[in-house]
């Protein structure tokens, strides 16, 4: 440090280190902070919000094939429509998850173009069955309940589990980024933790380094602690105007000693 800096210049730089020090750990740790806050947003908000619709959308499938079984089994026409209305329900309530599933998808999302591309294998064993439900459904309420098992059994049912079988693939990947994105999260907490810890110590150190060469500099210029210099100084003050007064001709370096 220069020796020919001022009081204040030195205060300034060394005390002006430990502060941007504490400001640069405050910024990183904001930074961390915003970054684990982003995983967990991704995983409640999105893909925990995508695993229920997709997880919701398995189930309307499954609750129209045990409607249409129900109805190649009765005969009364009491019986046979509630479980008509059933498939009509479930297959509106599909639609509706499935447009509600699509809105969550963003397309900035690294996972964007791998969902989309299940979502088309889904939709695709979608088109496959649901005529084929829609014919044993027709068939189930003309009476024809033999030619309606027929059509479940034969024609629906390999199809039906290739189409579950894709929203359940879309369910595990939902899963495996909900444990990616929570690693990431954690990764992301330990990380700011050490950087914060390292960083604190960092500004304390400078800080006493800094506290030590101000102080050994001033005391080094002051001769000794300035409570020890004060006597010897007020003393001097208080024996000068005696001196002038007395004419005394004693040097006073002498008088110092």
């Amino acid at each position: 440090m220069n020796t020919n800096m001022k009081i204040a210049t030195r205060l300034i730089l060394g005390f002006g280190l430990v502060q941007l020090l504490l400001i640069a750990t405050t910024i990183m740790g904001i930074t961390r902070m915003a970054s684990m806050q982003s995983n967990m947003h991704k995983i409640t908000g999105v893909n925990n919000v995508q695993t229920k619709l997709i997880t919701a959308m398995r189930l309307t499938v499954y609750e129209r094939a045990i409607a249409l079984r129900s109805l190649a089994l009765v005969r009364e026409e009491s019986l046979m429509q509630p479980q008509a209305d059933r498939v009509n329900e479930q297959a509106a309530k599909y639609r509706e998850l499935e447009a509600e599933l699509l809105r969550t998808i963003d397309s900035k999302d690294s996972n964007a173009d791998k969902i989309k591309a299940m979502m088309g294998n889904i939709k695709r064993f979608e088109q496959q069955a649901v005529p084929l439900m829609d014919n044993a459904l027709e068939r189930g309420m003309s009476y024809a309940s033999q030619e309606s098992a027929h059509i479940l059994m034969n024609d629906l049912l390999p199809v039906q589990k290739k189409w579950m079988d894709e929203l359940d693939a879309l369910i595990d990947f939902q899963d495996k980024q909900n444990e990616q994105d929570t690693v990431e999260a954690e990764s992301a907490y330990h990380r700011a933790l050490w950087l914060m810890l390292g960083m604190g110590v960092l500004a304390a150190v400078v800080g006493m380094v800094a506290a030590f060469k101000i102080t050994h500099r001033l005391i080094g210029q002051l001769g000794g602690e300035p409570d020890y210099a004060a006597p010897p100084a007020i003393r001097i003050c208080q024996l000068v105007p005696r001196c002038r007064q007395a004419r005394c001709k004693r040097p006073l370096p002498q008088w110092r000693s």
